[in-house]
């Protein structure tokens, strides 16, 4: 039932089923050419590992062709689960006919071409060296970024124009939803905005929280002896990772049910995670520039996601949650009239045709 219905909005209209059509393929073709992509980097870094670097201690050295290697396959992991988080956001923008999620959706789309960009930028830094450990899979790779970014190019102007067309369709559902007060629409899309925002954090910062343990596990963080300032920066990016999925659990409900404590709460881990994420600049360096946009692109996500909240806690308490469950119980009971006037109507129409049949 609940899928009959997602695809009936789906099918809504000519411009949701073309956008949707977008999404998936976009998704496919994305994963498809990242996996090959992938694919041939791993060779490369294998007969490299296992070649003229083979026991080699290049850990301390940024710039050493194993150290490339591997962020090139680092690179190409993060640009598939993009990928999957993608597909993820744009069918559940259409489903629920969320236009500022599919707005959201279309500049993801600018993102994950510039992250193409970045990523075939570092192959063509690392051409020469690709070439010397395994020529074919590096022209492959090499080529396959290419056609890559040329395709993102095309689909993303098919997903402008769409997303043009929708944003005229879903508009009525907002106005059928919250009315004609204004004051209402204001507070009713900065918490569709704020819905957002932590739908685009669990993905950028769980990535990359995640990601940075794997590192700093390698790097050996965890050793007291030889930095205590390390080991206390590990243990409290630990904590702070295993906080996020509750964290977003609870906001969601501090919202639903105009709970200041909690907000307040989740605006301080919000400023925690900004000094973390600074840290990891701080200690990473400017080597890698994908990994410093990831970083730089999770502060912003933190910032805007503090302003929301505040912007959000301001209005509790103003009308916006009696005025939905207001708004939902009339529909529900409009919904209901209609339904039994319409089997009155029938019940109606069948007994006239009984008592007048029709002449043969």
């Amino acid at each position: 039932m609940a899928l009959s219905l997602r695809w009936k909005e789906v099918k809504s209209s000519r411009n949701t089923l073309a956008f949707t059509i977008l999404i998936v393929l976009s998704a496919i073709v994305c994963f498809t050419l990242e996996l090959i992509i992938v694919y041939s980097h791993l060779r490369i870094y294998k007969i490299a590992a296992d070649g003229s670097y083979k026991g080699v201690d290049f850990s301390s050295l940024s710039d050493h062709p194993i150290n490339e290697l591997r962020r090139l396959k680092n690179e190409n992991i993060f640009v598939i689960l993009f990928t999957l988080f993608q597909l993820a956001l744009g069918i559940d923008s259409v489903f629920g006919h969320i236009i500022i999620q599919c707005l959201a959706y279309t500049c993801n789309h600018v993102v994950m071409i510039a992250f193409s960009v970045i990523q075939l930028w570092g192959s063509i830094k690392q051409r020469s060296r690709l070439d010397s450990f395994n020529p074919f899979d590096s022209r492959i790779a090499f080529i396959t970024e290419i056609v890559l970014i040329s395709i993102l190019v095309v689909l993303g102007l098919f997903l402008a124009y769409y997303f043009y067309e929708i944003y005229k369709e879903f508009g009525w559902n907002t106005y059928r939803k919250i009315g004609p007060s204004v004051m209402y629409k204001d507070m009713y899309e900065s918490i569709q905005l704020f819905y957002l925002n932590l739908k685009l954090n669990t993905f950028f910062h769980m990535t990359l929280c995640i990601f940075y343990i794997v590192v700093m596990t390698q790097e050996k963080y965890y050793v007291y002896d030889e930095s205590p300032r390390k080991m206390v920066a590990y243990v409290i990016h630990i904590v702070l990772t295993a906080l996020l999925v509750p964290m977003l659990y609870f906001v969601v409900k501090g919202v639903i049910n105009e709970n200041k404590p909690i907000m307040i709460s989740f605006i301080l881990v919000q400023c925690i995670l900004i000094v973390d994420f600074s840290l990891m600049i701080d200690d990473s360096g400017l080597v890698w520039i994908f990994w410093m946009l990831t970083v730089c692109v999770s502060i912003l996500l933190s910032v805007t996601t503090i302003l929301l909240a505040v912007m959000i806690t301001r209005n509790f308490n103003k009308g916006l949650k009696e005025h939905l469950k207001t708004i939902t119980s009339d529909e529900d009971l409009k919904a209901h009239e209609n339904s039994l006037g319409k089997s009155i109507d029938d019940d109606i129409e069948s007994l006239l045709s009984n008592e007048h049949p029709e002449k043969p």
